[in-house]
């Protein structure tokens, strides 16, 4: 699983170099290689699994587990009696579905595993992300393959903005690496900043302004609810610093990347729509939407159907993790996904505060800045981000004693 992972972005790089793919279909399918990867840990947990000891189960209680069933119901309604494309709709709501076996499955195998395997599992997401950056820079500086849609679409990440969730996710997984007591050796440390730095740059160099903001809110938040995380910031913050630096040596292909760009171009602060990137029109357009259907909705992943027809808004998703619900299973469904978030997010929060299993704390940021980013962005909806968020979920799903925890390493 740990080599998957840490392969994975790379793989995804090259395939379009080996063989020719639609650069705009990764915007509404996932690839083979992610959903392979979701099966197979699904099956493997299945294979593994035993009668789990009463101190070590995983339980729902009974309001989310009925919220939970009651939103299955809800969104199998809506793909299959109201959505215009019931076969897209479905798989994408295989997308979630998997998501969701991702987490429990994982947490299954996080605790037979223990502690050890959460913390590879970390170092692989942020590992796997920076070996790919080389490659997608030799192929983009060469603009190789030559039928991709430079310089917006990148091969392996699909759209610049796509290639800002894997920055995020990595930028939010070394954060928290650099806090745990296994990883405190000078060259761990240093490989984790060195790291941090690398994607720090690339973040703004892409223009990700989502990502950044995510990052910049949702880390002194949870430093305040988790102390422990504070002695990792004076690091953090000069990564953060020295990345920016960086990013300004890096040329830029376009006026939608660049860290001046992103930030200070004049043309993003003359209205609130502009410097939401157009956003605050395409959300009143979707309200519009959502009170034709606004208790059961219009079905998952039908947001370029309906634009489509309605002749605007010709995304994929609608930017916005609380509209996409309502859209997509009505303010019903959407109060379900709603609450089933907001309960498993604090729930992990105390789980976090137990300390008796400290690779979650990372986990728990990964998964709070993801869930911020999703306001503005669409990260519920590609794997890019789904997946480092449900093997994050499954960290803090996964039961630790304290007693098998691994010994504290002295820092070099």
């Amino acid at each position: 699983m740990v080599l998957y992972i840490f392969i994975m972005p790379t793989v995804l790089i090259l395939v379009p170099v080996l063989v020719e793919i639609n650069p705009r279909e990764a915007l509404y399918y996932t690839p083979a290689v992610p959903m392979v990867f979701n099966i197979l840990v699904i099956a493997y947990a299945l294979l593994i699994i035993r009668p789990p000891q009463k101190d070590r189960s995983l339980s729902l209680r009974s309001t989310f587990g009925f919220l939970l069933f009651l939103l299955l119901l809800i969104s199998l309604y809506s793909t299959i009696f109201v959505a215009i494309d019931v076969l897209y709709s479905l798989t994408k709501l295989l997308d979630l579905l998997l998501f969701v076996c991702l987490a429990f499955s994982s947490a299954y195998i996080f605790q037979v595993g223990g502690v050890r395997l959460a913390r590879n599992t970390l170092l692989a997401i942020i590992g796997g992300i920076v070996l790919s950056i080389p490659f997608l820079g030799v192929l983009f500086y060469f603009q190789i393959p030559d039928y991709n849609y430079w310089p917006n679409f990148l091969p392996g990440y699909v759209f610049i903005r796509i290639f800002g969730f894997s920055l995020a996710v990595g930028i939010a997984a070394g954060t928290g690496l650099l806090i745990l007591p296994s990883l405190q050796r000078r060259a761990q440390r240093f490989s984790i900043f060195f790291g941090l730095v690398v994607l720090w740059a690339a973040l703004f160099w892409s223009g990700s302004r989502g990502g950044v903001y995510a990052l910049i809110l949702v880390i002194p938040v949870i430093s305040i609810l988790l102390p422990k995380l504070r002695a990792g910031l004076p690091v953090a913050i000069l990564a953060m610093v020295v990345g920016a630096i960086v990013s300004l040596a890096a040329p830029v292909p376009s006026q939608t990347f660049g860290f001046f760009n992103a930030f200070f171009a004049p043309d993003n602060y003359t209205s609130v729509n502009r410097f939401s990137a157009g956003r605050f029109y395409e959300w009143s357009v979707v309200l519009e939407w959502i009170s034709q259907k606004p208790l059961l909705g219009h079905g998952y992943g039908q947001t370029f159907l309906i634009g489509n027809a309605a002749g605007v808004v010709k995304h994929a998703h609608v930017h916005n993790i609380v509209l996409e619900a309502a859209l997509s299973w009505g303010w019903i469904g959407a109060a379900c996904a709603g609450y089933l978030i907001i309960s498993a997010w604090v729930s992990g929060v105390r789980k976090t505060m137990s300390d008796d299993m400290e690779e979650r704390l990372p986990a728990l940021l990964v998964i709070s800045v993801m869930l911020v980013y999703a306001w503005v962005d669409g990260i519920y909806f590609y794997h890019h981000a789904l997946i480092p968020m449900g093997l994050c979920a499954g960290i803090i799903l996964a039961k630790s004693s304290k007693p098998h925890a691994e010994p504290k390493a002295n820092s070099v």
